[in-house]
Formats: structure tokens, sequence, C-alpha cells
């Protein structure tokens, strides 16, 4: 038979014994040594379901006059008694998606791990249903993640490097954000889009999106050039043409005969 939680008194639900007050001490007894409350009502006691500045500064311990700040709580300020599950073989119903029915045990797995109507928060700051998190819709807008170019999933940020080495044995670039099968250094040196390249025209030293521009003046310096060239071709070319046509007359005048330019 389970106790009844301290504070919504009734029947606990994953019993957690607190470990957040200065009152409690390894290896002695304590306030919370006997005392199991569930988890929800932990996390609602602690403020734990809202962000870290919106918690009450001041939180007393259920059973003393001990005091803590809730805001200043980075990590979990419980433990699980999983003993005192495993002697519970009572059915529970998920009170989220309502498809789920089992023992504690497996009541406490389905709820941190599987149940996708469960509220979680994404380290984003992101709060709504493990579905949702989990999501490519979420994964996709959340600062987090970034996609695969390779299998194009969604990956932590924190795991995208050894994914792109273990899973498609390349190297991933962190300045042009693709993945290559050379060494990062010979990439970067080489093929990667942001490298400086010389420019084959002049002095000057870009990196490749700027080159771009770059060779598109060049490009319109040509074509200026081209065309004052054209303006000159076509006048001495109709110089030219009065030259020769002068001759052919003087020649027949000269002559008498066609003149044959050669």
């Amino acid at each position: 038979m389970l106790p009844k939680c301290s504070i919504c008194l009734e029947k606990v639900k994953i019993p957690v014994e607190l470990t957040c007050f200065q009152c409690v001490k390894t290896n002695e007894i304590n306030c919370h040594s006997f005392q199991r409350i569930c988890e929800e009502c932990a996390i609602e006691y602690l403020n734990l379901n809202k962000p870290n500045m919106e918690r009450h500064k001041i939180k007393k311990c259920i059973y003393c006059d001990i005091v803590i700040n809730p805001q200043d709580i980075i990590d979990t300020p419980y433990k699980i008694d999983f003993l005192l599950m495993s002697f519970d073989n009572e059915k529970y119903e998920c009170p989220f998606c309502k498809e789920f029915t089992s023992n504690h045990l497996n009541y406490y797995r389905h709820i941190h791990s599987d149940c996708n109507k469960y509220p979680i928060e994404c380290l984003c700051g992101t709060k709504n249903n493990r579905e949702h998190i989990r999501s490519n819709d979420h994964k996709e807008q959340c600062c987090f993640f970034k996609q695969c170019p390779d299998c194009q999933e969604y990956i932590m940020m924190k795991d995208f490097d050894n994914h792109i080495k273990n899973d498609h044995f390349k190297n991933y670039c962190n300045i042009c954000s693709r993945s290559t099968p050379l060494d990062i250094l010979d990439h970067v040196q080489t093929e990667c889009i942001y490298r400086t390249i010389s420019c084959k025209y002049c002095d000057k030293k870009l990196i490749g999106p700027l080159y771009i521009d770059h060779l598109i003046i060049h490009l319109d310096e040509s074509k200026n050039r081209l065309s004052l060239l054209k303006d000159v071709y076509e006048k001495e070319n109709k110089l030219y043409e009065n030259i020769v046509k002068q001759i052919k007359i003087m020649y027949e005048n000269i002559y008498n005969s066609p003149y044959h330019d050669e």
C-alpha cells in the first residue's frame, strides 16, 4: 500500500523524495527520509513548470522551516523512488493520452518516454506536448536543432558533428554549413564557398560570394572596352573604305582601267 502524497493527499503517483532543501543530509534521517510526494506535485510546488525568473523566490520545506529560492534550482531537485513503485501492482491510466493502462513502473516509463500528449518543455523554452516538441515542425524553428544536409534529419546541435562523422563518414564545415569527405582544412582551402580567392585579373583577394560580384565588375569593364573598340573599328573601317574608293576613282582616271585591291 503506497502512502499518501503530503501535498495533494491522494495516493502518491510516481513517488519522489525532495533533495533540494538543506535539511536533507546524506546518510542521516531527515524530513524527507520517510515522506514521498507525487512527481507532478513536486514540480508544481517548486514551480519547475515555469521559467526560472517566473518562479517564487522563497519556498519552504513541507515539514520544517528551511527555505530555498526555486529560481536557483538548476539540477533535478528530487530523486524518484523506484523501489516503492515496484511494490505497487495497481493499474494506472495515463491522464494525458487516455490510451495507456499498466502498473506503476510501466506508467512511469510511459509518462517519461512514450506518451505523445505529455506536456514537456524544449531547451528553447517552447512548451507543448511531446509529439509536437519531437516533430520536425518544431525542430525546423528550434535553435537547438540543425537539419543534416545528407539525410535531412534534424539533429541536436551538440550532436551534429558526431552525426556527420559517425553516420555519414564525413566532416561538417561550420563556415559554409556543408558536409565534405575532405579534411576540414583541405575543404576550407579548396572547395568551401567562403574560402578566400585571388582574382586572376587584379591583385584583390575576396571570399567566394563577394568574388562573384567582383568578377561582374571586371565583366562590365570588359564590355565597356569592347564597346569602345567597336566604335574605333567602325571608324577605321569607314576610313578604309573611303580610301579604297578614292584610289579606285583616281586609278581609273589615270590608267583608264579598273583597280584591283590586293
